[in-house]
């Protein structure tokens, strides 16, 4: 098992910090009944650039947190990334970046609120860390996901929320030329049909 301390993603949670609407963001991620005395101390440590209180970052194989790609468990106040997933994106940071952003969501809520955001609150979290614009049926969809599992780790059956995937991001190129000249957010991992992808609407020509 390999054992790391990192975030990659401390100047964005800095910005969210300083945001005008920081509290309505994280009333839209983790509900209303959030611990203000606590959100202000973490706020704080992000704004000055203290990031010591973050939980450890475990690697493991999926398979150990139910073949999620990533989980935070408030038991051990650890975040686990599947060893199997940095692997497979070694080359992809944006993935791994993606990740950490969703356990991170994981992880505030386990600090700010008595009992666990219903839904997928780490998904949302993450895609307020990325600027998207979200529909209400979007925020709807994550609010009504279950991200939850129990695994056994190291011998302790725990609670884990968990990541599998959640957005593609798709770069287009000109089939003559094989020049890259733009990048593609395909939004949720769930098609219409309710499997994990997306559909391709149609060709384009360049």
């Amino acid at each position: 098992m390999y054992r790391i301390q990192v975030f990659s993603d401390k100047s964005r949670l800095q910005d969210l910090a300083i945001a005008p609407d920081f509290h309505a963001q994280i009333t839209l991620a983790f509900g209303d009944d959030w611990n203000r005395e606590v959100i202000q101390s973490l706020s704080k440590e992000w704004i000055s650039g203290s990031f010591d209180s973050f939980p450890q970052v475990e690697v493991i194989p999926s398979a150990d947190i139910s073949g999620a790609n990533g989980a935070f468990a408030d038991a051990t106040n650890t975040i686990y990334i599947a060893k199997d997933f940095l692997i497979a994106n070694t080359a992809n940071t944006q993935a791994v970046t993606e990740v950490l952003r969703e356990e991170t969501g994981h992880y505030i809520d386990a600090q700010i609120n008595e009992f666990d955001t219903s839904g997928d609150e780490g998904a949302l979290f993450a895609a307020l860390m990325r600027g998207d614009t979200l529909s209400q049926a979007k925020i709807l969809d994550f609010k009504n996901q279950d991200d939850t599992a129990s695994v056994t780790i190291d011998g302790q059956t725990i609670a884990i929320e968990q990541s599998s995937f959640d957005y593609w991001f798709v770069r287009a190129s000109n089939a003559n030329t094989g020049s890259s000249f733009s990048t593609f957010n395909f939004g949720s991992n769930t098609r219409s049909d309710g499997k994990q992808g997306f559909s391709v609407l149609q060709d384009l020509l360049c």
